[in-house]
């Protein structure tokens, strides 16, 4: 991309008034934004039509209120009690894919993708399911399921189906992926498209675009309308290792990043305004007290993971840890002063408030504010609070679903 067309980009873009400052503003601010954007790399040029498209509608957010997961290729309700093994009728396909999360209907059921079905799971541990073929990951619109399968079309396409709650397919249309590459079938096997948020007219898609890689390089975040009109995209730097919509449906909260190696994994949080397609500004990237707190010569290792990721009326809330990497003191293990944070980011000031935590704030399973679910320091099990001071071992491989915090619950309790 010349720097013409970069300039053009740049001052058409609705950020701030640019265009209203004058030409001489406008090309200043080009230029700093180019040199920002040629070392960050972080957000893309949305197309014409999308800086002159009215703002789309938000997406359609659902909580449930029980937690899901996996052990193995078993499905299992957790609860404070025990675990309720989910029956799934007819054949699950060996080489079917299994999304890594669910996404919730109601209070009483989740939808998910378990070895090439469609699957919807209530509260008690009854299931419902039907066959889907090459299928990867639900959305709950509000009205349907979106699901999103690759296409057995020609090119970087894929299949978008609307099933309703029965489970029966409503339409499908087939999208084509966003790229710039001159060959339609180049990087065909890279990571799949995944679903991130929909609502009745829109869904918004991930997948890897001419920058990406397995470990890094970009995300292009597309939405599509129901006619499979590409309406607007935007890019976020490396993996999408989480996502959360916010409750009024109008941000997109994700983790991102890539691997550097064993006990290197960068999970930074972007925003995104769904009905803009706009990145707010997440910066500082990595906590500013951790920053200070290492030494000067590990700064340039030091980085954020996100492991859980949430949000709390209008804050994206991250839990995760900053570390070092591997044992700066040559251990051979990873960094032995990893500590947690809490990353509250405020999407009306678009500033971060870190908080540092003692223990593992661990993820929230009910029926009360005790009741979280933790891994073990000192096995492959995970460890259930039960009550005050007791815990037992949950064996899983997975947590696919868990019920969001509730307000008057604190992240590290």
């Amino acid at each position: 991309m010349g720097f013409d067309r970069i300039q053009e980009c740049i001052v058409s873009r609705p950020s701030g008034g640019i265009a209203e400052r004058g030409r001489a503003a406008s090309i200043r601010a080009a230029r700093a934004a180019l040199l920002v954007g040629l070392l960050a790399g972080l957000v893309g040029c949305p197309s014409k039509e999308a800086t002159t498209a009215s703002e789309l509608s938000p997406a359609t957010t659902a909580h449930a209120s029980f937690a899901l997961i996996r052990r193995a290729e078993q499905l299992l309700i957790l609860n404070a009690a025990g675990e309720i093994p989910v029956p799934i009728d007819g054949d699950a396909d060996p080489f079917g894919a299994s999304s890594s999360t669910a996404e919730a209907i109601d209070g009483e059921t989740v939808a998910l993708i378990d070895r090439g079905r469609l699957v919807t799971v209530r509260h008690d541990g009854s299931a419902q399911s039907v066959p889907c073929v090459r299928c990867n990951s639900v959305i709950w619109s509000g009205e349907d399921l979106v699901v999103l399968s690759e296409s057995l079309s020609a090119g970087r396409t894929f299949d978008l189906t609307r099933f309703n709650r029965e489970l029966e397919p409503k339409t499908t249309i087939t999208l084509r992926r966003q790229t710039e590459r001159t060959d339609p079938n180049y990087e065909r096997n890279e990571v799949g498209v995944i679903a991130l948020a929909a609502n009745s007219n829109t869904v918004w898609a991930a997948y890897t675009d001419r920058f990406g890689f397995a470990r890094g390089g970009s995300r292009t975040i597309a939405a599509y309308d129901n006619d499979g009109n590409l309406v607007r995209s935007t890019r976020v730097p490396g993996s999408i290792y989480a996502s959360s919509v916010s409750d009024d449906g109008r941000f997109l909260a994700v983790a991102d990043g890539g691997s550097g190696g064993a006990c290197i994994t960068a999970s930074e949080v972007d925003v995104i305004n769904l009905t803009t397609m706009r990145s707010l500004d997440t910066s500082p990237r990595i906590p500013i007290q951790a920053v200070l707190e290492t030494p000067p010569e590990d700064v340039p290792s030091l980085n954020f993971a996100a492991f859980d990721l949430h949000w709390r009326g209008g804050s994206a809330v991250a839990i995760g840890e900053t570390s070092r990497g591997n044992d700066p003191e040559g251990q051979g293990s990873c960094d032995p002063q990893a500590t947690r944070w809490v990353r509250t980011f405020d999407t009306a000031t678009q500033i971060f408030t870190d908080t540092k935590a003692d223990v593992d704030p661990g993820s929230y399973i009910g029926p009360t504010c005790l009741h979280r679910l933790r891994s073990s320091t000192t096995s492959n099990d995970w460890q259930l609070t039960t009550g005050p001071g007791q815990t037992r071992a949950v064996e899983m491989d997975s947590l696919i679903y868990h019920p969001p915090l509730p307000p008057e619950c604190g992240e590290s309790a």
